[in-house]
């Protein structure tokens, strides 16, 4: 058996960000994996970890699975920021090669799809130009950053509530459009301010609120689910089986979006999806990867979820 970790080089990607390509298996028969190391100020030193991983999978039947990946979290569970990302594209690969041997798709080792057919999301940064022809576009997220009070044109047509409120007018009704805050507002009454402002002029019944507050704080966003009207939606905060259980239990969320590399790949990501789906919370598959091997995962994931939910593949080329 082989492991090769190759590193990424794809033109027109965020130049502070970068990523690992895995592969793992005999010559003949190769499963494949990913992993984005975040543009962020603190990065995560994953390429010792994936090293230390691959030595350590060359010596193990990869056929087995659940015993490698229980291994390899025993590894990587020691750091909590590169350790979800390497654990992720092993995963990922595991299920690729594992698919492969068994001549089956991934979806069906999954449980099984319930479509053939999904939608995806498509991110707008703010301040960024609308596209033409909005009756092509099913669902939409886009990006608000939260402005200076003293700022002199905070609420013109140029500022982030500008435009804002603009994308929201031009996309009209027929199209799902969730709000990313980013975690941007400090508290609860400062989020409940800032939708009610969004729905003082008519109820509108196409707009959800992502990641309101701070991802640790979910009693705030329980709060927010039992005060507005407009479904809370969690990505950020979800990032293990564990945490899914109190985001149900103090009812943080209507709907949750499950990150495969947040989570640690495919096989963390099932608990999470069958804790949320069986409280009634909608879920969609995303990915941070680049290329078309994480594409591949996430929508892997995206056939098994009940709810017809739109998958974010925001990353991709």
């Amino acid at each position: 058996k082989d492991v090769r970790i190759g590193l990424l080089d794809i033109p027109g990607t965020n130049p502070a960000s970068s990523g690992l390509l895995l592969s793992l298996g005999a010559a003949g028969q190769l499963g494949f994996g990913e992993v984005c190391q975040p543009a962020s100020a603190v990065k995560p030193d994953i390429l010792p970890l994936m090293r230390a991983v691959a030595g350590l999978i060359a010596t193990m039947d990869a056929r087995n699975m659940n015993v490698v990946l229980d291994a390899v979290s025993s590894i990587t569970s020691r750091d909590p920021m590169a350790g979800p990302l390497v654990l992720s594209a092993i995963d990922m690969a595991l299920h690729d090669l594992n698919g492969r041997l068994r001549g089956c798709p991934v979806h069906v080792m999954l449980g099984g799809r319930y479509r053939s057919e999904i939608e995806l999301s498509q991110y707008l940064q703010c301040g960024s130009v609308l596209p033409d022809g909005q009756d092509a576009v099913a669902a939409v997220i886009l990006e608000y950053r939260q402005e200076p009070v003293r700022q002199t044109d905070s609420y013109g047509p140029s500022s982030a509530l500008g435009w804002l409120t603009s994308a929201i007018e031009q996309f009209g009704s027929h199209v799902q459009i969730d709000i990313d805050a980013g975690g941007t507002f400090d508290n609860p009454a400062l989020a409940r301010t800032f939708a009610e402002g969004l729905l003082t002029r008519k109820p509108r019944l196409n707009l959800g609120l992502l990641q309101p507050l701070d991802d640790a704080d979910l009693v705030g966003h329980a709060a927010l689910c039992a005060a507005l009207p407009l479904p809370i939606i969690l990505d950020r905060s979800v990032h293990s089986a564990k945490v899914m259980g109190q985001i149900v239990r103090l009812g943080a969320a209507d709907r949750v979006v499950v990150n495969l590399e947040r989570v640690g790949g495919l096989r963390s990501a099932m608990p999470v999806v069958a804790i949320a789906e069986a409280a009634s919370i909608g879920v969609s598959s995303a990915t941070s990867c680049h290329t078309a091997i994480g594409a591949a995962a996430a929508l892997h994931l995206a056939v098994v979820l009940h709810d017809t939910l739109p998958a974010r593949l925001d990353n991709l080329l």
